[in-house]
């Protein structure tokens, strides 16, 4: 054959095995442009979806606690630990929805709010005027950067106004689009807010349960940082564009539309190279109800590396070896032996090209196959070869189409099957992602794609294979981690979130199986044991052996271990457990709070895996979405135990104690069994409260509270309703205490002495009883009943129980039928006023008078003041009625003055109600001035009790009052509790004595001593000394005798009203003085 043809022919072929590679470098090239971009997509994906999960939990948290304060809001941001966790965020907010009609009300509230007030901050709308409705910032975070929006209304704005209502009527996340006042590229989110418990299946229902959204700047450089790293990002350049609503018209590429752009994240001096062939493509992403268009952009030359120069080594070597070929035909015309080794030449270079063709495509990770459907041969590259597990060749390997199917998951055979029929039958391509494990035990993921014959050419199928397996274990990774963020993010108080996350990873990662075990710390917490399996047989292992919670030797480092050599596995406590079910590998994830181990999960294999960095990243993930998770559960604990329970002795308060009681009403009420209210109230309290101080009293209460829950431990529930009321819920139990043994070791637990401060005081209680059904069925009747009981066993004498009993009510209902009629008493002028005057001793003058309140009742008649008194200070109606004495008292006083009678004082008894605040020194004041009386004219009463219950507020009032000229006199002296320093600390002129120890002078020997004991005491502190209750000339002569100032008693005049009065002190004042001295 002549020399020329052989070239001619070995350069064609060269010419088309340098066409062919280069087409199949084109197609890997294109196939990994195409990768990168949909993983690129599917990054920026996950991480926005990861990013609305922050959304999501904070939905949660202000829908659970409606209304939310601005520090709880401020709290749950700094757990959320955003700047570290999702940088991306610029802010977070709650837009409250407030229609036109509440607008006026809502600006009052946020403008009475005290954090604005102390920071001297006058919160205003902005910006102003009328609209339909107003969607206003209240709460922002962080606070500091982001003041100024505080007030916002956002509805003001068309584009967030739309996607404020598109994300209220659709109840999902929503987007305004670009926010052209960030500089590195923003969009604004917002997140529905509804009223916890109302129906949101309709846009109706959503309307009306609406409060607010959860709203939320994000920049996006911040949010894309980390994506590709720097040498990924100058090989692939891409840009996200707004296209407008996700259902309405797409926007163009205009610059104004542009979302973010790749070179935002290289350095400022980057910039991408220039000229080449540049490959693009675009790729939608729905999301907020907007469509974005990522447009993606690289260089071919940066894309195909090295194997731009195949073809060209291809075509040189054809090249080459085409010569040499000529050569050789040229030379075997000459010589046998030059033609051989020429061709042993040509051979070495053939091999070579084959060589760099299969390190191509190791290198790329990219094998070719081809199947011809008429003979069944199935022909596959030497990377091909090593993708299913097989030993390479030199050349193709052979085999049949099911060394293919082999290799492939069971769960994808099928497919695969089915695909590439539909190839050969029907001439339709495909691309398939589909899970592969060889002999060798490696395992992964292969994108294979096929393209059929064309034309009337023969049924072979012609193929390639890529491993994807990095791609799609960060793919897995990000969504199981997106699953759990998202399980842990929505998870209630109470929910058991641990069988959830084994389910989650076991089928995410697919493991076997999955255990949690919880130390008795975990336990404490809230954490359960759990376990989790889709093999029946490793199910009933884990049933029949449950792991232990105190075995947690296996995981005592702080991070995540990977165990899958027997060696390690047989150090483990449970290691013959494990070996009953054949376990080859084990991940150990412990769970911290703290520093302190809470459990360890598990995670079982019967395969030998190898260690899997990606998991282990998840597995740390997992512990620290877990150990925050746990914080905002015991936070959330925390809050609910103080909003539940008393903050002085730790017992259920009164919102537990509601919520208890109707639940044992409703369980009553299906399965009817009697149980008991005991009312427990401790005696004298007050008075020990107002004795030794409040402190003392806290401390007393502390110990009746112990008390009670040590003798109580079989009750139902005992709380603390307020002050020094106890309330215990007791139901009859089988081999529980009677009733009556219950009342008495109450009573018998209190006999023994308190110490407190070093003091020892005998302290008792009165106990009232009430019983369901027979005194009632409902809450409110039982308390009232046992209430009345309680009172009725401090009638009897204190220390006592009592049963209710029907009759008990009627006292009490008289004194409520009081106070109700005392209510108009002053209106319908039932009051009046007595008077009782009071003589000197030394010129037998009468010096003044006191005025003593009495009421005319309709129906009951003139009552005295000890029958409706206490009533009206326990109402607050003693602080009306003592400014009306005040005022009618310093009026009769004027009118006696002007009727030319002597100048008199008159004395006005005093409550501690009316020392409350700063009305008494008003009040007085305008009485005097009303009268026209001199400041000397009036004095005013108080007793020792009343001084010691508000001692500095009362120095302060009678000092003010005194400088006057106002006179302070100590009513009912020696029978309180006030000590002798008493007298000198508060501004007192005179002392009365009580009625009691003036009775039986001179038969009692011993109310004679305290009575001269008292005149010596007070005139030796300069006081006057007034002895009530004088009702016999014995009685004066003592007082005389002792030298006592002054005396009021039925022996001198008995009360008069105010017209007897008016004619006594007439005719005392023309009577001779010493007419009334006996």
């Amino acid at each position: 054959m002549p020399v020329w043809i052989v070239l001619t022919c070995a350069l064609a072929a060269s010419a088309a095995t340098y066409l062919l590679s280069d087409r199949l470098v084109e197609r890997a090239m294109m196939f990994k442009f195409a990768d990168h971009a949909g993983s690129v997509r599917a990054l920026v994906a996950t991480r926005m979806h990861s990013y609305t999960d922050v959304l999501v939990s904070l939905q949660a948290f202000v829908r659970t606690n409606e209304p939310v304060s601005r520090e709880a809001f401020q709290s749950f941001y700094d757990g959320l630990n955003l700047p570290a966790r999702y940088p991306g965020f610029q802010s977070v907010s709650f837009v409250r929805y407030v229609p036109a009609a509440q607008l006026e009300a809502f600006l009052a509230r946020q403008r009475g709010d005290p954090v604005w007030r102390s920071a001297h901050i006058r919160f205003s709308l902005m910006p102003p005027g009328a609209r339909p409705a107003y969607y206003v910032v209240t709460d922002v975070a962080p606070m500091s950067a982001n003041l100024a929006s505080l007030g916002r209304d956002i509805g003001a704005d068309l584009a967030h106004l739309q996607a404020l209502e598109r994300a209220r009527d659709s109840g999902t996340l929503s987007s305004s689009g670009s926010l052209s006042t960030s500089a590195e590229g923003g969009i604004a989110l917002s997140l529905p807010v509804y009223r916890k418990a109302e129906p949101v299946d309709t846009v109706a229902e959503r309307r009306l349960a609406y409060v607010g959204s959860i709203g939320a700047v994000i920049r996006l450089k911040d949010l894309m940082r980390g994506i590709l790293n720097d040498m990924q990002l100058r090989e692939l350049h891409f840009r996200i564009f707004d296209a407008g609503p996700y259902d309405g018209a797409q926007q163009t590429h205009r610059v104004e539309r542009l979302l973010f752009d790749s070179m935002r994240l290289l350095p400022p001096d980057a910039r991408l190279a220039t000229g080449g062939r540049w490959l693009r493509q675009r790729m939608p992403l729905t999301f907020g109800g907007r469509l974005w268009i990522i447009d993606f952009s690289a260089r071919a030359q940066a894309l195909q590396g090295s194997d731009r120069y195949i073809p060209r080594m291809v075509l040189g070597g054809g090249m080459l070896i085409s010569v040499l070929l000529a050569v050789l035909t040229y030379v075997l015309s000459h010589s046998r032996e030059r033609a051989v080794a020429l061709a042993r030449q040509m051979t070495h270079s053939l091999r070579k090209s084959e060589l760099a063709l299969a390190e191509a495509q190791r290198i790329a990770h990219f094998g070719s196959w081809s199947y011809d459907a008429g003979d069944g041969s199935f022909q596959y590259s030497h990377e091909m070869a090593r993708l299913l597990g097989r030993r390479p060749r030199a050349g193709l390997g052979t085999g049949t189409l099911g060394d293919l199917l082999e290799a492939i998951a069971p769960e994808h055979r099928t497919l695969l099957s089915a695909h590439i029929d539909g190839a050969l039958h029907q001439r339709q391509g495909f691309e398939l992602a589909c899970r592969y494990r060889v002999a060798t035990g490696r395992a992964g993921w292969l994108s294979l794609i096929g393209r059929p014959p064309t034309g009337s050419a023969p049924l072979v199928l012609h193929g390639t294979a890529m491993e994807i397996t990095q791609r799609k274990q960060a793919e897995q990774g990000y969504q199981l981690e997106h699953a759990i963020a998202l399980k842990l993010g929505t998870a209630g108080l109470d929910d058991d979130i641990v069988t959830p996350l084994l389910e989650s990873v076991c089928t995410g990662m697919r493991w076997d199986a999955a255990a949690f075990r919880p130390t008795r710390t975990g336990a404490a917490q809230g954490l359960q044991g759990g376990r989790f399996t889709p093999m029946p047989r490793l199910a009933s292992w884990l049933a029949r052996n449950p792991p232990v919670s105190d075995d947690v030797a296996c995981a005592p480092e702080p991070g995540p271990k990977w165990l899958n050599r027997r060696a390690d596995l047989a150090q483990l406590p449970h290691a013959r457990w494990l070996a009953q079910a054949e376990v080859a590998t084990l991940l150990s994830v412990p769970l911290r709070l703290e520093s302190v181990l809470l459990g360890v999960m598990e995670f079982y294999s019967l395969r030998r895996l190898r260690t899997d960095r990606a998991a282990l990243d998840m597995a740390s993930s997992m512990i620290s979405q877990m150990e925050q998770f746990m914080r905002r559960r015991r936070a959330e604990r925390d809050l609910r135990y103080v909003a539940t329970h008393d903050a002085l002795t730790g017992l259920p308060n009164r919102l537990l104690f509601n919520d208890t009681l109707r639940a044992v009403l409703a369980e009553a009420a299906s399965d009817p069994q009697p149980f008991h209210l005991m009312f427990v109230d401790v005696d004298q309290f007050k008075q020990i409260n107002d004795t030794l101080g409040h402190d003392a009293g806290d401390a007393l209460l502390k110990s009746c509270a112990e008390r009670l829950r040590g003798e109580l431990g079989h009750a139902r529930m005992l709380a603390r309703l307020g002050g020094d009321e106890f309330i215990v819920v007791l139901a009859e139990q089988p081999g529980a205490p009677s009733l009556l043994d219950t009342l008495r070791a109450v009573q018998a637990v209190f006999a023994a002495p308190v110490t407190i401060d070093g003091a020892e005081m005998k302290v008792t209680v009165s106990i009232g009883v009430s019983t369901y059904p027979q005194h009632g069925t409902d809450a409110s009747t039982l308390l009232k009943h046992a209430d009345i009981a309680m009172y009725r066993a401090k009638e009897r004498g204190r220390n006592n129980f009592q049963f209710y009993a029907q009759p008990m009510g009627a006292s009490i209902q008289r004194a409520a039928s009081l106070e109700s009629h005392l209510w108009h008493a002053l209106e319908n002028r039932e009051l009046a006023l007595y008077y009782q005057p009071r003589l000197s001793l030394r010129s037998g003058e009468i010096t003044g008078v006191e005025a003593l309140l009495r009421w005319r009742h309709p129906t009951h008649g003139m009552l005295s003041p000890q029958q409706f008194v206490p009533i009206a200070e326990k109402s607050g109606l003693i602080v009306p009625i003592g400014a009306w004495v005040l005022r009618e008292a310093c009026r009769q006083n004027a009118a006696w003055r002007n009727q030319g009678l002597p100048s008199l004082r008159v004395a006005v008894n005093l409550s501690a109600r009316q020392f409350i605040g700063n009305d008494l020194a008003q009040d007085v004041t305008l009485a005097l001035g009303e009268a026209g009386l001199p400041p000397t004219a009036l004095e005013l009463e108080l007793t020792e009790t009343l001084m010691m219950q508000q001692p500095e507020q009362v120095s302060r009032v009678l000092s003010q009052l005194r400088a006057k000229g106002v006179t302070i006199s100590v009513d009912d002296f020696g029978t309180g509790y006030s000590s002798l320093g008493y007298l000198k600390r508060f501004p007192i002129d005179a002392v009365k004595i009580d009625g009691a120890f003036i009775k039986n002078i001179p038969k009692n020997q011993s109310d004679m001593q305290i009575t001269a004991s008292v005149i010596a005491l007070a005139h030796g502190l300069h006081l006057s000394v007034i002895a009530e209750g004088v009702e016999s000339e014995a009685h004066m002569a003592f007082l005389r005798a002792h030298d006592c100032d002054e005396i009021q008693g039925f022996y001198f005049s008995k009360p008069l009203p105010a017209s007897a009065a008016t004619r006594f002190l007439t005719y005392r004042e023309d009577a001779a003085p010493s007419s009334s001295l006996g």
